[in-house]
């Protein structure tokens, strides 16, 4: 323990490691960030800056991403033994067939570990678009595995749908609208094959938080009960209606409240049942995504955390279908779920350093009285010599007032600019003091709460908020923020972070520590110098790589991939290493040539060269810098 009495347990439940990591992440004895795990009866911890600092080694710079597929590995056992605990817990005559929407994570390696570790359980994929089942025909290998055809399909989908079955995948293509199905029927004749179908059912039970439109009546997906009653009359004139064998719902993606999941699950056996004694033979049902992840560490009803845990949700899926089909005398289906958040948030986390400090502060400012000086300069000098803990409220509004009549008086000409300065530099002065008589009386009032704001330090971060956690900046999505190092000293620092883009809004100042108000500020520690300091972002790992822009052309970091290792010293090894985006790169994706570029470049040396401004020599130096900086990474390397 610190002579402050801090301690690595404080720093545990300051930063909520042990709540939103699950065990995944620990502080040691150093005060450094592990990633831990268990491998083979045995914990592995993995210091994450020991894998910054061997990244440095291999020159792989920050910002990163970086990846555990062994925790991936692990939300897929978890997920599927859960569902196999509860149903032969409540001798559920149905079973778990679990699919991964591939659009929360598309990356390779991400779907290719769910897939080899689900193979056990014939854990699927779920597409949602053309692309993505061509990425489910090349990676979906397990036939047993289902392959979920979802969204909008046109003819050519459709036919590629089609193929796939015909090639003995487990595959069903889910109607989303009426006219589907007649390029089904259309298709199935001219290749010869009998899809599989499902269809997607608009229920009347409402999801909640940020993607609720998404569900209920007005939905973008979906069909009515007319519509589903007449697919089924359609089907059963043309003899096909054993195609129809599944039946699926979703009701937003991050569902907090778990009454929520309980209505929907409820609502759907019905409707189930009810297809079942119309002479459909269905045989799963499709849950859709939903299962949520807790960002906040505080397992509460919010749109970033959630009210129940796995083991709860399960259980409201199968003992309340459970209970409908035997109320109803119809045979329990087969569960399929979508829980990809789930599976993929927790395994990667985006690790940056603070590359530099800005604050709005004159601690160092040094102020004399002048003659003939203005008397607001005088009275700003007053108050900071006779501020103190018994009248800093009485002082505030004070320089609140008199700072305003100064910038009037600026606008007026009265007073001249090096005299708003030093008020200017006075006022932010006063402003620390009450700052510090605050705290030192141990309280956060609403009145200095936009005070504290201004006052603290902006840490600037190499990396893109709109590259590598778009959601943050997009729907206000908390993602956990913590030092990688220095644990185990007290954080005395309150600031905000903000990142390179030359964007106002490429910033964090929302943070879920809940020892501020608003949660505007997050515990830091001082910069030193000659040191680095590390952050990492957590439980990025669900749509921020996918979804990412080119705000400012910051393109995608670099990413490596971790296995965890009982046998070697350091615990750890890379198993692969994906390199950043290049500005070459970068530039192409907005249809601007390397080679045009290039050659305007060396049109404007060449001109330079011909006028004497530069020598010959210099000019190949010039092209050459400009050529490695094309190849080079977009992001700070220092």
């Amino acid at each position: 323990m610190n002579e402050n009495g801090w301690n690595i347990q404080k720093a545990n439940n300051l930063y909520r490691f042990s709540r939103w990591g699950k065990g995944f992440f620990t502080i040691g004895d150093d005060g450094n960030l592990y990633a831990a795990f268990r491998k083979d009866d045995e914990e592995v911890k993995i210091s994450i800056v020991e894998i910054i600092q061997e990244m440095e080694r291999q020159e792989i710079s920050l910002p990163a991403v970086i990846r555990f597929p062994d925790i991936l590995s692990n939300q897929v056992h978890k997920l599927c033994n859960a569902f196999k605990e509860v149903i032969d817990e409540a001798n559920y005559s149905g079973k778990y067939c679990g699919v991964y929407p591939v659009k929360v994570n598309h990356m390779r390696r991400v779907v290719e570990e769910i897939v080899e570790t689900g193979r056990e359980y014939n854990f699927g994929l779920e597409v949602g678009s053309k692309a993505e089942l061509l990425l489910a025909m090349g990676m979906n290998s397990n036939r047993n595995a289902l392959t979920i055809i979802n969204g909008y399909k046109d003819i050519e989908m459709l036919r590629l749908a089609i193929l796939w079955k015909k090639l003995g995948s487990n595959s069903f293509i889910v109607l989303e609208k009426m006219s589907e199905l007649d390029v089904v029927f259309q298709l199935a004749e001219e290749l010869g094959v009998e899809p599989v179908l499902g269809i997607r059912a608009k229920l009347l039970s409402k999801g909640m938080g940020r993607w609720a439109s998404s569900t209920g009546e007005r939905g973008k997906f979906g069909l009515s009960s007319v519509e589903i009653v007449e697919i089924v009359e359609k089907l059963k004139d043309r003899g096909k209606i054993h195609w129809l064998r599944m039946l699926h719902f979703h009701v937003g993606s991050q569902i907090a409240k778990v009454q929520v999941i309980k209505d929907a699950v409820i609502e759907a056996a019905r409707v189930y049942s009810s297809l079942y004694k119309m002479g459909v033979p269905l045989e799963y049902m499709n849950v859709g995504g939903g299962l949520g992840v807790d960002y906040l560490g505080s397992g509460v009803d919010n749109k970033s955390s959630l009210n129940y845990s796995t083991r709860n949700y399960v259980e409201n899926i199968v003992y309340n279908l459970q209970q409908i089909c035997e109320l109803e005398k119809v045979p329990s289906p087969n569960i399929v779920s979508e829980s990809g958040r789930f599976l993929t948030a927790l395994h990667s986390l985006v690790a940056t350093k603070v590359i530099d400090r800005v604050q709005l502060d004159y601690l160092d400012f040094h102020d004399e009285k002048q003659e003939k000086e203005h008397i607001l300069l005088t009275n700003f000098r007053q108050n900071l010599e006779l501020i103190d803990k018994h009248n800093y409220l009485d002082v505030y509004y004070d320089v609140i007032t008199d700072r305003s009549e100064a910038q009037n008086a600026f606008r007026l000409g009265v007073i001249s600019l090096e005299e708003s300065a030093r008020i200017d530099a006075l006022f932010w002065q006063i402003c620390r003091k009450i700052q510090n008589f605050e705290r030192a009386a141990g309280l956060f009032t609403e009145e200095l709460s936009q005070l504290n704001l201004y006052l603290s330090p902006q840490y600037i971060c190499n990396f893109s908020v709109f590259q590598s956690i778009p959601d943050n900046w997009a729907i206000g999505q908390l993602f956990p923020v913590a030092p990688l190092t220095r644990l185990d000293e007290c954080p005395q620092i309150y600031g905000t972070l903000a990142d390179i883009t030359c964007d106002s809004d490429g910033k964090l100042d929302s943070f879920i520590q809940t020892n501020y108000p608003n949660n505007s500020l997050l515990p830091l520690h001082d910069l030193r110098p000659d040191e680095d300091y590390y952050l990492g972002i957590f439980l990025t790992g669900a749509y921020q790589e996918v979804i990412g822009n080119l705000h400012n052309l910051f393109g995608r970091v670099n990413q490596v991939n971790i296995k965890f290792d009982n046998e070697g010293a350091s615990g750890f090894y890379f198993e692969e290493i994906i390199e950043g985006t290049s500005a070459k790169s970068v530039l192409e994706e907005v249809e601007i040539s390397e080679k045009v570029l290039q050659a305007q470049v060396k049109k404007r040396i060449d001109m330079m060269k011909a006028d004497g401004v530069i020598t010959p020599r210099e000019s190949v130096k010039i092209l050459e810098t400009y050529t490695r900086s094309l190849r080079g990474q977009t992001y700070l390397n220092r």
